[in-house]
């Protein structure tokens, strides 16, 4: 008896440590690595519908066309049968001026009301009022995916850049660059979502990006290069890839 209850303690303790674990290595599914929820995005298997949280900072909201496109360029990829929602809300400027990756993580985690639950999966965009703390003369940053549904868009830098090129508007600018960091949450190119065919940009510097200059999924760098920007769309590789891992 002596020795069954000691088995049985220790069964208990073990147990305990097991579950203790397990509960400490869980993490939030709004709160991992880029591209590890991008069959979650394409397919309906764990997920039905699809709820964006766009916040922005007042004086730098997204464009009607930017949403609007978006909705369809969202329904035309998602195999989302509850739907495609988008909501918008203005915040006041987080005075950061320019936005490290650690500042940025910071607003979301004050602003983000809507979370992945049940058959809902959800993305939060921060429009921000400024540029990146990364971005240069020679390395220009417009948006950036950072978390597995979250990317930050840089309003500020977007209409600078539409300024000087005075060949394409702000709108075509933004709407394509919320686009391009979808197809990161996506999983593209071989970063969560396996490439069918050999299209990843070799060079290291645009990794998970298109070697497909026309692509949606190149890396945007020279708009001023690229006709009909706000109608940048994926190419056959990288649409073919979406439809292997779930996506339509």
């Amino acid at each position: 008896m002596k020795i069954k209850s000691q088995i049985l303690s220790l069964l208990s303790v073990f147990f305990l440590l097991v579950v203790s674990c397990s509960t400490e290595e869980e993490v939030a599914p709004d709160d991992r690595p880029l591209g590890v929820s991008a069959r979650s995005f394409l397919s309906d298997e764990s997920y039905t519908s699809l709820e964006v949280e766009m916040v922005y900072v007042t004086g730098y909201e997204p464009s009607q066309n930017s949403i609007s496109t978006l909705e369809t360029f969202l329904k035309k990829y998602l195999n989302k049968p509850g739907g495609v929602s988008i909501k918008t809300r203005a915040i006041a400027a987080p005075g950061a001026g320019t936005y490290s990756l650690s500042e940025i993580r910071n607003v979301e985690e004050e602003q983000r009301t809507v979370f992945t639950s049940g058959n809902k999966l959800s993305t939060f965009i921060f429009i921000a009022d400024n540029k990146s703390d990364s971005s240069t003369g020679e390395n220009v940053i417009l948006g950036k995916a950072y978390r597995n549904t979250s990317m930050v868009i840089f309003q500020k830098e977007i209409r600078e850049l539409a300024s000087s090129l005075g060949t394409v508007s702000s709108d075509e600018i933004q709407a394509t660059t919320i686009k391009h960091e979808f197809g990161h949450l996506f999983g593209l190119v071989n970063n969560g979502t396996p490439a069918q065919t050999l299209h990843e940009d070799q060079d290291p510097e645009n990794k998970a990006h298109c070697d497909v200059e026309s692509c949606l999924m190149a890396a945007l760098q020279d708009f001023g290069n690229q006709s009909a920007t706000g109608s940048l769309d994926f190419d056959e590789h990288c649409h073919r890839d979406l439809i292997a891992n779930g996506g339509k």
